[in-house]
């Protein structure tokens, strides 16, 4: 852990809960907050879906948080609930409205659970599906099994993202390793805050031809 966030578990622990009381999108949420070795684990009920990853970010958000363990569970109160006929055609709606989401994305909904499918070419446009409808009233859960089609293949996939790297405001830019299999990114290396590692991960995935990222950047001791 980095020595400038390197804290005790009870003091990270109290700096989540007042972070999640001072985010307005979670501060009436009744979640109940644990720590142990730097991962914080989150508890308790709220009455909408989005509420959850907001949660989630403002845990991370905590300096000395090395990881987060989501286990709030979705409530919803009467005056929320709604059939799934009703969620589907309101995702429908809100995936047509959207101008980030490509046309062809389709909904199916189990019990209120979101489940979207389809092809883009940008993990931006496929991240917008799963904010978009995950905002919706009635919904419990989304899952984004959207894929990104094969694009154009740039010319040096790793020097691209490279020279992204080297643009962007990270400390450890240098010490970032970007290894190259056909149009699976692999990151390697240690950053010091979580919001690096997801500063790196939206890095890589800007990069024409990439398909998938996988982020083994690690926190500095």
């Amino acid at each position: 852990m980095s020595t400038q966030c390197a804290r005790e578990d009870q003091q990270i622990q109290k700096d989540v809960e007042s972070e999640l009381a001072w985010d307005p999108s979670v501060a009436d949420a009744r979640i109940r907050v644990t720590v142990a070795d730097g991962v914080a684990t989150l508890r308790g009920s709220i009455p909408h879906y989005s509420q959850k990853d907001c949660a989630e970010r403002a845990a991370l958000r905590v300096c000395g948080v090395r990881g987060v363990a989501n286990e709030v569970e979705v409530v919803l109160p009467s005056p929320f609930e709604r059939s799934d006929e009703d969620i589907a055609r309101a995702a429908l709606a809100a995936l047509e409205w959207n101008y980030q989401v490509p046309a062809g994305v389709t909904v199916s909904v189990d019990r209120a659970w979101l489940t979207l499918r389809g092809e883009t070419e940008w993990d931006f446009e496929r991240e917008a599906a799963t904010k978009v409808t995950s905002s919706l009233i009635g919904v419990r859960g989304v899952t984004n099994r959207i894929v990104l089609r094969k694009g154009v293949e740039p010319v040096d996939i790793a020097s691209r993202i490279k020279a992204a790297l080297e643009r962007s405001a990270l400390a450890e830019v240098r010490s970032i390793g970007v290894a190259v299999d056909g149009g699976r990114v692999t990151l390697t290396g240690k950053v010091h805050s979580r919001s690096d590692i997801e500063s790196a991960r939206r890095t890589a995935w800007s990069c024409p031809g990439v398909m998938v990222v996988d982020n083994d950047l690690e926190l500095t001791e």
